[in-house]
């Protein structure tokens, strides 16, 4: 069977009452800000409520900007009990959040059918390299989107 692909956008309203009701929600990646961890349609990131008081740097989230739409970002930053600093893996700069904006947190992210959880030692180095290279993010992108990487 093919699979199909909705814009988690587009289904944002189905997505909340899931995700609030304590289930374990797969999503399908739309875009490209989460390069090169993530790909655009290819990956699916599960993801469930969190309490805010575990959410940590590095965890990345569901959450809903002011103008109802969704986004998929690491929080880089916690600023306070309500405040937090977000950017997707290929961006340079951050936006804020409030706490009341994150809907879940990714738990496993899947692959080509292989699902992993988010913990796992390869995220996690992934994520302390791949945070040192916030000056040179944009020539790194450039040269991995030339050798195919992403």
């Amino acid at each position: 069977m093919d699979k199909l692909v909705v814009s988690a956008n587009e289904i944002r309203g189905t997505l909340t009452e899931l995700i609030e009701s304590g289930g374990y929600v797969p999503v399908c990646v739309s875009g490209y800000s989460m390069r090169p961890l993530l790909r655009h349609n290819e990956d699916t990131v599960w993801i469930k409520k969190c309490p805010v008081s575990e959410l940590k740097r590095g965890r990345i989230v569901l959450y809903k900007r002011n103008d109802g739409r969704l986004f998929l970002h690491r929080i880089r930053k916690i600023k306070g009990p309500d405040l937090f600093l977000m950017n997707g893996d290929a961006q340079t700069y951050c936006e804020s959040i409030s706490a009341s904006q994150i809907m879940g947190a990714v738990c496993e992210i899947e692959r080509n059918g292989k699902r992993k959880p988010f913990d796992c030692p390869g995220f996690r180095l992934y994520e302390k390299i791949w945070s040192l290279t916030g000056p040179f993010r944009p020539f790194l992108l450039r040269l991995l989107h030339l050798i195919g990487v992403c």
